[in-house]
């Protein structure tokens, strides 16, 4: 009987004047347009990281025989 009782309060609580979904997703809007120079900005921001990545990828790579040379010179 209790379980019954608690089935219904959770189901009064679940369909309450409370909507389900987010507003946000009801309403679809657009988000604002980027000015060309933003674009720009974000372009080099981008191509400067993929530069440092893959200077970072190659100084990994050569690490373990910089650290072996320079162990067999000392």
């Amino acid at each position: 009987m209790a379980d019954a009782q608690t089935r219904k309060k959770h189901h009064e609580i679940r369909t309450s004047s409370t909507p389900s979904t987010p507003v946000n997703t009801l309403i679809h809007l657009a988000p604002p347009q980027l000015s060309e120079e933003e674009i720009k900005q974000m372009e080099a921001e981008a191509s400067f990281t993929i530069q440092q990545v893959a200077v970072s990828a190659v100084l990994l790579y050569l690490s373990p025989f910089v650290i072996d040379a320079a162990s067999k010179v000392l």
